[in-house]
């Protein structure tokens, strides 16, 4: 962004663009035509997948509910630490709407490649984050009992509990 606000300011005084300037907003634009592409092809991903589901009878999003959920940071260190021949079973098991090279490497090839990368780029989240896409955290659970409370407040009560 620096560079991007330096440039402007040097052409708006009439000066030459710096050339290490130049190659930071180049770096920039080439940055945002692959994330344009990758989004692109997500879009065409995601409508062949919805359109596969209605053909077979099912929700739009049946291919999208598994996988979706970004992987932790202790289960993308679980990955690398893995052999390669067993990396794409555990990870299309758990993960995959996420690009299994980008979080193995770094880095995805394909995602800075002219032809793009439909899997998700997300950053891993916090080891604390469930894991499960349909558990609601601990702190938004709190009107729910547990039996063990249910039984609690229905002796409380002084009902007779089973």
């Amino acid at each position: 962004l620096g560079a991007i606000v330096r440039a402007c300011v040097a052409h708006a005084e009439g000066g030459v663009v710096a050339l290490e300037d130049a190659e930071a907003i180049e770096a920039l634009g080439w940055r945002a035509e692959c994330e344009r592409r990758n989004r692109d092809k997500r879009k065409e991903f995601e409508a062949r997948m919805a359109r596969k589901a209605r053909r077979e009878g099912k929700p739009d999003d049946t291919y999208f509910r598994a996988g979706r959920v970004p992987p932790t940071d202790l289960q993308v260190a679980q990955l690398r630490a893995m052999p390669e021949q067993e990396r794409m079973g555990w990870w299309s098991a758990r993960f995959g709407q996420h690009c299994l090279a980008f979080h193995a490497t770094g880095t995805c090839v394909r995602s800075e490649s002219e032809h793009g990368c439909a899997f998700l780029h997300a950053p891993p989240t916090a080891a604390a984050v469930a894991e499960e896409p349909n558990v609601a955290p601990s702190w938004l659970r709190e009107s729910e009992e547990t039996p063990e409370e249910a039984r609690l407040v229905a002796a409380a009560a002084g009902e007779v509990g089973t």
